[in-house]
């Protein structure tokens, strides 16, 4: 069967050509949307590194002042006395800066004298001494921020597990400088925290130090912190902190969120274009098992005096279902081998990091299965018209 299957092909190889092509190109927009949902889904069973649950975020937007000025001392200071109000709060449980927040815009730092390496890029932000306790973000090795860490001639900095992985080689970097002039060192480790939260990869990340109480170290004011709040905690919560917020100094404002809110806006930024081109791939996928029904649909129509004179050779209904069948399969396993051959040359090239081996050959498989059933389901109906072609048919044709 099989080599008959194959000859057949071979003999219309001209026309098949043309069916091959457009199965090459079916899979391989099938793959980018199954690779784009299996990357996305291979993230979301490991954790963020920090929760989000009864957590308060509250941006401030303060006005703004000439550096090294009194007035920037001045907000300074109001900064601080902000952060003791919230704690003041019967709903608050602990209070911390952190910046920028996550689930947002993030900044990305060059470090480019690390342990002598060129290019290492970090998510870079900022946080007071109780991130820890308000985010639940555990320390894997070394210590976390203290206050007595204002007397320091550095910066005390975290870095997290995925930096560690990424360009330390399984060398803990506690006590190594970051930077060429050793403003910012190690102090310790912690967990992978994934400021772009569970849909996205592991980024290396570096957490460094801001004081509350220094001002000569080159800190701003307080633009984002991070509350900490009991079970139950109601609603009128949000606007409690930001009238508070917006008391503390004329001219500051304040937007405040509950960090699971931000969450879920942004999985939709991230799942939203998914399901758009899961649409615009389903409304192609539709047109091609149209275009494949047709292309069949004629082939059986000039093959009629082949698929007549094999009835009447023996051909049973069921071996001229399976023969037809059997083509759609040879084609389709043809283009996606072709195409996977390119594919391949991603992971292999390194071309788009976030799609590794391990991605890649989930996504084939799931887009093989999705093909088979495309041209499976495409070709039942020409095979079902080619079953029912009697050996007569082909006497029309002597």
């Amino acid at each position: 069967m099989m080599r008959h299957i194959f000859k057949q092909l071979w003999n219309r190889k001209r026309a098949n050509s043309l069916m091959i092509i457009e199965l090459f190109i079916s899979f391989i927009v099938v793959f980018a949307l199954f690779a784009g949902v299996v990357s996305t889904l291979l993230y979301t069973d490991k954790p963020t590194g920090y929760n989000v649950i009864d957590v308060y975020t509250a941006r401030i937007q303060p006005h703004t002042y000439e550096p090294d000025s009194l007035e920037k001392i001045a907000i300074f200071e109001t900064s601080g006395q902000l952060i003791d109000e919230l704690k003041s709060m019967p709903e608050v449980i602990e209070v911390a800066s952190l910046f920028p927040l996550p689930y947002g815009g993030s900044t990305i730092s060059n470090v480019s004298d690390f342990r002598d390496l060129q290019d290492v890029r970090t998510i870079y932000v900022e946080a007071s001494d109780r991130i820890f306790d308000v985010m639940d973000t555990r320390i894997l090795d070394g210590r976390g921020f203290e206050e007595s860490d204002d007397a320091l001639d550095y910066i005390p900095s975290m870095v997290n597990q995925a930096f560690v992985d990424e360009y330390c080689n399984g060398k803990p970097p506690l006590g190594e400088a970051l930077d060429e002039d050793a403003t910012f060192r190690v102090v310790g480790i912690i967990e992978d925290f994934r400021y772009r939260g569970a849909l996205t990869k592991r980024l290396p990340l570096m957490m460094t130090r801001r004081s509350l109480e220094v001002v000569d170290k080159g800190y701003e004011p307080i633009r984002a912190v991070v509350i900490k709040t009991h079970p139950g905690t109601t609603a009128e919560f949000e606007e409690e902190v930001q009238k508070l917020t917006e008391n503390m100094h004329a001219g500051w404002t304040a937007q405040v969120n509950r960090l699971s809110q931000l969450r879920e806006g942004h999985y939709k930024d991230v799942v939203s274009p998914l399901l758009m081109a899961g649409m615009i791939i389903g409304f192609l996928m539709l047109m091609v098992i149209l275009g494949m029904i047709g292309v069949f649909w004629l082939a059986i129509t000039r093959r009629t005096e082949e698929i007549g004179v094999r009835r009447a050779m023996g051909g049973s209904k069921p071996d001229i279902y399976r023969q037809f069948l059997g083509e759609i399969a040879a084609l389709t396993t043809i283009a996606m081998g072709a195409a996977s051959l390119l594919i391949v040359q991603i992971p292999l090239l390194g071309i788009i990091p976030e799609l590794t081996w391990g991605n890649t050959i989930i996504a084939l498989i799931v887009s093989a299965v999705f093909m088979y059933l495309i041209a499976m389901m495409s070709g039942l109906y020409p095979a079902w018209m080619a079953a029912r072609v009697q050996p007569a048919a082909a006497l029309h044709y002597e």
